[in-house]
Parts: structure tokens; sequence; C-alpha cells
């Protein structure tokens, strides 16, 4: 899907997938040495998604690095530092505030932006194997760069602990970036399944 008429050529696309595989590289070797963290892995009819999770050497902060690929040709990074503690009367809706820095290449027109969000887990019974999820990111045209002018991510999961280090979801996700001269363009959306492996 061209937006421009006049984007990078192949060279330049080949070097932008080497960039994805190394970011993504680079996570798997954090998460190979970090204790207590996550792989998350999501699929829908059009995407995919990983994503890794795993504490910083320093108390309550927390890493994460992930990918999307779509059928449509877009790809999204993301690379993020939180805050993470756990809220609530009896502590145990877990809460993370922080930024995540996107690179956006949906096709022939790419940027990237600092967003600006959160996430919670709240466990909905006793056990708290059942419970719900859900995040939300913005970044303004102030902190977007290249031809992105604006993002917003959020999603939406009700996930279920099968055993103690795995849980399956279902849930809604939606990705939006405003490029120049290609207006607002939807790079994911819809209802999507995974599983996230905790070690």
């Amino acid at each position: 899907m061209d937006h421009s008429g006049n984007g990078p050529g192949p060279a330049a696309a080949r070097v932008r997938g080497r960039g994805f595989g190394a970011a993504i590289a680079v996570a798997l070797c954090w998460a190979s040495v970090a204790a207590a963290g996550t792989f998350d892995i999501g699929v829908s009819d059009d995407s995919i998604r990983l994503h890794l999770a795993a504490p910083l050497p320093y108390e309550t902060l927390d890493f994460d690095a992930g990918w999307l690929h779509g059928d449509s040709g877009v790809d999204v990074a993301a690379a993020g530092i939180h805050v993470v503690d756990y809220a609530g009367t009896r502590g145990d809706i877990l809460v993370g505030v922080g930024a995540r820095l996107y690179y956006v290449d949906a096709d022939s027109t790419d940027g990237g932006a600092v967003a600006l969000g959160g996430f919670a887990r709240i466990p909905l019974s006793p056990s708290g194997r059942a419970g719900v999820a859900g995040g939300l990111y913005y970044a303004p045209d102030a902190s977007s760069f290249g031809d992105l002018t604006g993002f917003l991510e959020y999603d939406f999961r009700a996930f279920f602990q099968v055993i103690e280090p795995a849980d399956v979801y279902v849930g809604y996700r939606r990705l939006r970036g405003s490029f120049d001269g290609a207006g607002g363009i939807v790079l994911d959306r819809g209802l999507h399944f995974g599983l996230v492996l905790t070690f």
C-alpha cells in the first residue's frame, strides 16, 4: 500500500528489516538473562505481534520491547521503560506508567514517535487466575518524527492462567498513525488471541 509514491527503495527496506531483526535479537538476549520476565505472542487474521518484558536492575522499573507485522506490509517496532507497582485495596492490580519509542514502517511511509501511556492487569477471580488487562499509548505531533505526525495504540484483553507460567487471552487491539501527506492510517485493528509465558 503505497501512500506517497516516493518511498525508499528495496535497499532501504532491507536495512530496516535488519534493524527490526536486531532489535528483537537484543530483546531476546536481555530476556534470557533477566528474572521474572514475560514473553507474549499474539496473532490475528492479519497480524502477528511479539512482545518481551523484563525488570531492570532498579526497583520498580521494567523494560519492554515488541514487534508487530501485518500482512499489508506494516511493521511496528517498540521499546519502552515503565515504573511498575501494585495498586488497589488488595494490592493485586499491576499498573505500569511510562514511555515507549515506536518506529513504524507502513510500506513507503515511515517514521517514529515517543508515546506516553501505561497498562494495567486486573484479576477478577479470588485466585487471580482470570482477569482483564489493557494499555493505552499516545504520541502527538510534537513527539513524532520522520513522516509520522501522531500515533495511538490501545488494547484490551481477557486472560486466563492455564498453568502458573502460562496465560491464554483474547482481546481487541488498535494501532493508528498519522502521516505527512497520507493522513491517518489504521496500522492494525481487530480481535486477536495469544499466549503469555512467564520465566
